[in-house]
């Protein structure tokens, strides 16, 4: 998986303009990728309606892993409508602390069942030009309460959120 999604471009009024780019490049370690993305500095790019010159790279990764136990009310027994329906609550708690922002990625790395009703979930999330050092205290808040999707309230009854590494 190869994605670009361009945030913001603010022209500076002397011809150039600064862009804020979400570049994601599937199983690609955070250090490569930034690597990668930083080797650009300096570089031409010739195109029909443009000439691009990369003058200057910051990178910021900010992909964040949770695992969490989540208990929904009401039940939901289908894991695909589980994960489908974990994606929307974290989702909307996303979109309601992060209004501005424009683009987001979530995805469940892992779902299982347990015995009891509730599921052991992996998350990964990745919002605009959101920080880790803003996302993981913001996600790891939601251990203790109940989160909205569109077929239950999901309790998350424990978890933590970590920089991904790799």
């Amino acid at each position: 998986m190869i994605q670009f999604i361009t945030f913001a471009i603010h022209p500076n009024g002397d011809g150039t303009s600064n862009v804020t780019t979400l570049v994601i490049i599937g199983e690609v370690t955070n250090a490569n990728l930034t690597s990668f993305v930083q080797s650009w500095d300096g570089r031409t790019v010739n195109r029909s309606k443009a000439v691009w010159t990369i003058a200057d790279v910051t990178c910021t990764v900010a992909r964040v892993t949770c695992d969490f136990v989540m208990s929904p009310t009401p039940a939901v027994t289908n894991i695909t409508d589980a994960s489908n329906d974990i994606l929307n609550a974290e989702g909307l708690q996303i979109v309601n602390q992060f209004p501005l922002e424009t683009g987001f990625i979530l995805d469940n790395n892992a779902i299982v069942a347990n015995a009891d009703g509730s599921y052991n979930v992996t998350s990964s999330l990745q919002v605009g030009n959101i920080t880790s050092d803003e996302l993981i205290p913001f996600a790891n808040s939601w251990v203790g309460e109940t989160i909205s999707g569109e077929e239950a309230q999901w309790l998350v009854e424990a978890g933590s959120c970590l920089e991904q590494q790799e």
